[in-house]
């Protein structure tokens, strides 16, 4: 969860749909249920190296679009 100042989670929201119009994909880690639709990509792992296992996979799948 973002901290910082007042309606950080709106600020927060609100970056990642201008990221998302301006086809930058964004990878969530560990990113609540109720935030994963801002996202390009969600990983939940059950530990680290799971977590980078997927990254990696992703990360290259969304490089391999962009071609």
């Amino acid at each position: 969860r973002p901290f910082g100042y007042d309606n950080i989670d709106g600020c927060f929201k609100n970056s990642l749909k201008n990221a998302r119009k301006n086809r930058i994909n964004v990878i969530g880690v560990g990113v609540p249920k109720k935030l994963s639709k801002y996202f390009s990509v969600i990983l939940d792992g059950e530990n680290p190296e799971e977590s980078i296992e997927k990254f990696v996979r992703n990360y290259t799948s969304i490089l391999e679009t962009m071609r």
